[in-house]
């Protein structure tokens, strides 16, 4: 017997017993490849029983309070036991005396539904919060963890209207000195793409992710925010202050017209120590990463000499820095503030160097020196910066993921009986003719065939941009088609490009920030978030080292040699054509759709995949299927496939 089974919401409903569920399959027409489709089925109607009405929680019945109307039913539809969709939903539409009037939906256009009114910035940001400080801005941008494996989720780029640069890329060391205050993340495509079919429930796989060459440029690809996000400086914390005094040192010393002298300063005591603080006689073992305050005063008397130099050594680093000049005898016992960046056993010693006074045809020094220093071990704070508060826009979730497959030449479509979307290159698919499927002997007859396509002689992919007068980086494909029109825009980017600024060469300007000076107080800046259209940056990362300073406002800068982050804009248009619309571009020089007859039973039904092509032993070609239309009690099916012509 022959039994046909709809359930919603896990039971059984009542069908007329003379129709059949009629169902419509379709994909991405190949004649029209950026308009994504669905499959779905048509409207069907229930009888008014008391099953159905039990089912629909009253619906029907004067007076009835049911919520059923109002939400999307689970649905599932079997064929003698053989499930042909089990992960569909169904919406009630309206109720009249005698049957209910349902729409059930299934396939694609069960995620279009559940994402239709939510933007992206309505993701769930948690994930985004991180701890800003120096340390883990390198571990975000310029470590092992960073873009260039899959710790991270963003990452950061400095506030471009600060910017001024000659040459056609920026990077983080722009200007080799920068405040984390004036920079702002970044956030991964990837992770938006990914988020907003997890958070509908489903999951997604596929070539975007498995394909070298798709994968190597999604995994670099970043979105700016809509609004920037102003960060403070986070204030260090004190963990101790130790007091201390050099031994003195005293120079005497006549030689060649020119020289130089560097004497140590040693005498620090040992039992000053601390578990931050290790005091050797020579310098301080620093126990913790963070920051090293020291307050010197210097007690000297120059009598002969041209300068004396106060210098500081970390053995990390080796290079001695030259950090105050004494001149003459002015800044006796006037102290001044000295901080450095220190790792958990950096030792930091001090030396004087000292410059001749020729005095008679020799060189003369002559100075006395010891330094009173003051230690205050200051551990490293961070800003919380909170995902929540983080603008990602207001760009729809469906126009997100339509820009992504658009620009990645990629077809969408789920799994059968499952919560698995796919994604699939429309190169790969044409040429995946090891996969294909032979239909010759399931072919009845081809009833049609049309040549006619939606594409124009110039077909243009473009971006939005602030100045619709530089569309800069717009292009297009050409096909010979005499008979369509000149040109057409098969697709609009949902993202702006950067402009191009006419006194730089630079292209790359997205002011999230605005900077002014407080007027109480000229070293400080004041900050404010500032809107700007979204872009796209493409981030790789640097051939060799980069030597450069970052700090926070009011704090030291930290001296950086890491490879840095080299940003760029998405890839051209051009270069889309060529890797990933190429094979598509030709099938459409010589586009050739048939409506055919097909014979199918059940198991075919249930078995389909758009994702492989049909081949025709009676025709010798290979096709991609556009539409599939089918009554599980009929053995014939209509399709309308697409010929590939090589």
């Amino acid at each position: 017997m022959i039994q046909e089974e709809l359930l919603i919401e896990d039971k059984r409903v009542d069908l007329y017993s003379d129709g059949k569920i009629n169902r419509t399959l379709t994909l991405n027409s190949l004649g029209s490849i950026t308009a994504k489709q669905s499959s779905y089925s048509n409207t069907i109607k229930l009888p008014k029983t008391a099953n159905n009405i039990k089912i629909f929680d009253g619906l029907g019945i004067v007076g009835n309070t049911s919520r059923m109307p109002y939400n999307r039913l689970k649905c599932s539809y079997l064929y003698n036991s053989i499930p042909i969709f089990s992960n569909g939903y169904c919406i009630i539409d309206k109720v009249t005396d005698k049957e209910f009037e349902i729409s059930i939906y299934n396939g694609i256009i069960e995620l279009s539904e559940q994402i239709k009114s939510s933007t992206i910035n309505d993701l769930n940001k948690s994930s985004l919060t991180h701890n800003l400080n120096i340390s883990n801005y390198q571990l975000y941008v310029n470590g092992n963890h960073s873009i260039y494996e899959d710790d991270y989720n963003f990452t950061y780029s400095r506030n471009l209207d600060f910017l001024e640069r000659e040459d056609d890329d920026f990077s983080f060391d722009y200007n080799n000195s920068y405040s984390l205050n004036e920079t702002y993340p970044l956030i991964k495509t990837e992770f938006i793409f990914n988020s907003i079919f997890e958070e509908a429930g489903f999951q997604i796989q596929g070539d975007l992710f498995t394909d070298t060459k798709l994968y190597s440029e999604f995994k670099n690809e970043y979105i700016t925010l809509k609004e920037g996000y102003v960060i403070p400086t986070p204030q260090p914390i004190t963990l101790s202050v130790v007091n201390e005094n050099t031994n003195s040192i005293i120079v005497d010393y006549t030689g060649d017209t020119q020289f130089t002298s560097i004497d140590d300063f040693v005498g620090l005591n040992p039992s000053s120590s601390n578990s931050e603080l290790t005091f050797i006689d020579t310098g301080v073992t620093v126990e913790y990463d963070g920051f090293l305050n020291m307050t010197i005063t210097p007690h000297y008397n120059i009598n002969l000499g041209e300068f004396l130099d106060i210098r500081y050594t970390n053995d990390r680093i080796g290079q001695a820095v030259h950090y105050f000049r004494l001149n003459d005898n002015s800044y006796d016992d006037e102290p001044f503030n000295l901080i450095i960046d220190v790792k958990s056993g950096d030792t930091i010693n001090f030396d004087i160097y000292s410059s001749n006074e020729e005095v008679n045809g020799d060189g003369r020094i002559d100075y006395s020196i010891y330094l009173e220093i003051t230690f205050s071990a200051q551990s490293e704070t961070f800003y919380t910066v909170s995902g929540d508060t983080l603008n990602l826009g207001d760009i729809k979730q469906t126009d997100f993921v339509k820009d992504v497959l658009n620009r990645y030449g990629l077809i969408l479509n789920k799994k059968r009986n499952t919560n698995i979307f796919e994604v699939k290159n429309i190169d790969n698919l044409l040429n995946d003719k090891s996969d294909a499927i032979d239909y010759t002997s399931k072919l009845i007859s081809i009833e049609e065939e049309s040549f006619t396509h939606t594409y124009a002689q110039q077909n243009y992919f473009k971006y939005k941009y602030s100045d619709s007068s530089d569309a800069y980086y717009d292009d297009f494909f050409t096909l010979d088609n005499k008979l369509g029109a000149s040109q057409t825009t098969v697709f609009t980017s949902e993202f702006e490009v950067f402009p191009r600024r006419s006194s730089k060469k630079i292209h790359y300007y997205n002011p999230l920030l605005t900077k002014e000076e407080d007027e109480f107080d000229a070293n400080n800046f004041i900050y404010e978030a500032s809107e700007s259209n979204q872009k796209l940056v493409k981030l790789t990362k640097s051939d060799t080292p980069e030597e450069y300073f970052i700090y926070f406002n009011d704090l030291v800068s930290v001296r950086i040699n890491e490879y840095t982050n080299i940003s760029s804009l998405p890839i051209p248009f051009s270069q889309v054509f060529d890797d990933y619309y190429s094979d598509f571009i030709n099938a459409l020089e010589s586009y050739k759709a048939v409506k055919c007859k097909l014979e199918l039973n059940l198991f075919d039904i249930h078995e389909f995949d758009f994702f492989q092509l049909i081949y025709l032993k009676q025709t010798g070609k290979y096709y991609y299927v556009n539409k599939l239309k089918y009554n599980v009690a009929s053995p014939i099916a209509e399709a309308e496939m697409v010929e590939i012509p090589y």
